[in-house]
């Protein structure tokens, strides 16, 4: 338990909790019709209750009747937006203040508003996010996404796709050292 990755160096067990997140993430999908959802703070441990009684349900139900698990406290702030994110390789993470995100991938100009300035660079350079939200972001409109880093990182030439994978390579060395594992622990 002080150490649960300590279970990959099992391939088995690799394998099997591979598996495990990908289903996990089908039954997201089947859910929410989506990979990607963006609801209030507020709504986090509901919309988390309901994915994991859909993806219980999903996979036939083995353990008996349904009972809610014990869930980590969600402590989102109530009136922020957050972007729940199933990736396929980076499995379920949290994104606060994803709205604002959005806002200033479609619109670059906001980004020279302190709000949006600071939350995209927290996005960038913040150790507890991972690039798959700037990479969602981007992949919208890689003309868009080169407008809001040549603004953030005042370099006029920036460009996402010749520049983007370097840019997050460099602030997110860790992401990036070894093989993504999977956020499931098979027990």
């Amino acid at each position: 338990m002080r150490n649960p990755k300590a279970v990959f160096r099992n391939p088995d067990k690799l394998a099997h909790a591979r598996k495990l997140q990908a289903e996990q993430r089908d039954s997201f999908i089947d859910l929410y019709g989506s990979d990607l959802i963006v609801i209030h703070g507020s709504q986090v441990r509901q919309k988390m209750l309901a994915f994991y009684r859909h993806d219980y349900e999903r996979a036939g139900s083995k353990g008996g009747p349904w009972k809610n698990p014990d869930l980590p406290d969600f402590d989102f702030p109530a009136d922020s937006m957050v972007g729940v994110i199933f990736d396929e390789e980076d499995g379920l993470a949290f994104y606060v203040e994803f709205d604002v995100a959005q806002e200033s991938f479609a619109n670059p100009e906001l980004v020279a508003r302190r709000r949006h300035r600071d939350l995209i660079t927290h996005y960038l350079r913040g150790d507890d996010v991972t690039p798959v939200p700037l990479r969602r972001l981007a992949a919208h409109d890689p003309a868009k996404a080169s407008q809001v880093f040549r603004t953030l990182l005042k370099k006029r030439d920036f460009d996402w796709n010749r520049d983007g994978e370097a840019l997050l390579r460099k602030y997110k060395p860790d992401w990036y050292a070894s093989p993504r594992l999977p956020r499931v622990i098979p027990i």
